[in-house]
Parts: structure tokens; C-alpha cells; sequence
């Protein structure tokens, strides 16, 4: 489970493995293995790799740590508990996009297209 949502943070935040290798201190390989479930991370090094992962992207061991909670209440948050909590990881640029994309839905909805043409 840790790794399956070790690999959702860091591919949320468009973290590539290579990079956070080479910031925590750990081989690529092994993260890789690691992400796929093929291998363990000691205690030391999995912390060596989420500290690495905010010093990339600050606000993602936040993120890890509540997807993790989620898991143990009993599985998956709403899609409002997950807004919330996407919007209080978000940096000043990410919430632009967010409300960007939120008017966008607004004045779609008007008009009755659809907001997927606009997200990447």
C-alpha cells in the first residue's frame, strides 16, 4: 500500500525518478522497484525519499500523509475531501489554475460544453 501511494504523490507532482534519486540519496533502481511493489525501503531511506520529495515539491508529504490516512479510515475520501485537501496542498499558481478552471466550468456549463477540452 505505502507504495502504491509513495508512486500517486510522485506522480501528481510530476516528480521524476530520477531527480529524486539523486536528492535523497537512494538509486534510481531502487525507488523504481520500490514503486513497483518489487522490492522494500528500509525505514531510513523510505524517509530519506518522501524528505526529498517535499524538497522538490513542497506540500507533498502532506499530501502522502493524508493519502495514507484515507487509506486506514476505511478507504477512499469523497471527491469534496479530496478538493479540500488538494486546494490546501496548492501553491499560489496552482490555485490560479484551479480557479481558472472553475470559471471556465461555470461559463461551460452555460454554454453546455465540456470542461475536459480545457484540462492538460
Amino acid at each position: 500500500m505505502l507504495h502504491e501511494i509513495f508512486k500517486r504523490t510522485q506522480d501528481y507532482y510530476g516528480i521524476k525518478g530520477k531527480e529524486l534519486a539523486e536528492t535523497a540519496s537512494i538509486s534510481a533502481q531502487h525507488i523504481s522497484e520500490f514503486r513497483r511493489g518489487k522490492t522494500d525501503m528500509s525505514v531510513s531511506k523510505f524517509w530519506d525519499a518522501l524528505q526529498a520529495l517535499e524538497r522538490l515539491a513542497p506540500g507533498s508529504l502532506k499530501f502522502f500523509c493524508q493519502e495514507v490516512c484515507s487509506e486506514f479510515e476505511g478507504g477512499k475520501q469523497s471527491l469534496g475531501e479530496k478538493l479540500f485537501w488538494l486546494i490546501e496542498a496548492a501553491d499560489d499558481e496552482e490555485i490560479d489554475q484551479m480557479m481558472l478552471a472553475i470559471a471556465h466550468r461555470i461559463k461551460s456549463k452555460s454554454k453546455g460544453h465540456n470542461l475536459g477540452t480545457l484540462v492538460r
